[in-house]
């Protein structure tokens, strides 16, 4: 398997070896990771950041800094997780660009991410402008069954910002589930 990632011409081939590689959160292989991250390939790049961020957290951080110039599929939904999982307020502007801008497919595949960082970020107008990004998504794609996913994050924001004590997100969660479920 590290033969593959490491040799083979096919990217392909190297991005599903990386990805082999992730769960076992073995050390052995940071450098790998960290070689792999410099691939011309998103696919690659971004199953080697997902390892990174298995073995490394921190560096992780310091390392999607420096790809968020250059960044699409596999590769953004890596730094969008190690943001998710690590970053506050500096990574927010990140995401929420991310998440904004992304076609249909790309922001179903980030909102767990981007839900994620809404219930921990330490801002809460950063917090109100992911709910709005959220019930915004329910509301627009509904009639594709967004509501209930989208529902289901926002439910899950508001016990994560009541924690924080953020009354202001938890009632804005709240208006936001309404006007989802009030949709035609």
């Amino acid at each position: 398997m590290v033969t593959l990632a490491q040799k083979d011409k096919n990217t392909l081939v190297q991005a599903d070896a990386i990805k082999a590689l992730v769960p076992l959160k073995d050390p052995a292989y940071l450098n790998l990771f960290e070689h792999a991250l410099y691939s011309p390939s998103y696919e690659v790049a971004g199953g080697a950041l997902f390892g990174i961020m298995q073995i490394d957290p921190e560096k992780a951080m310091k390392l999607a800094r420096g790809l968020e110039n250059d960044n699409e599929g596999t590769l953004t939904q890596a730094i969008a997780a190690v943001y998710a999982a690590n970053g506050g307020a500096e990574q927010w502007p990140f995401i929420y660009n991310k998440y904004i801008s992304a076609n249909l497919q790309d922001r179903i595949h980030l909102t767990q991410k981007f839900a994620g960082m809404i219930g921990r970020i330490d801002n809460p107008k950063y917090a109100q402008e992911g709910i709005e990004q959220l019930k915004v998504s329910g509301i627009k794609y509904k009639d594709s069954g967004a509501a209930p996913f989208m529902i289901k994050f926002l439910n899950i924001i508001k016990e994560q910002r009541a924690k924080l004590n953020d009354a202001a997100s938890v009632k804005a969660a709240d208006e936001a589930i309404k006007e989802i479920n009030e949709a035609k």
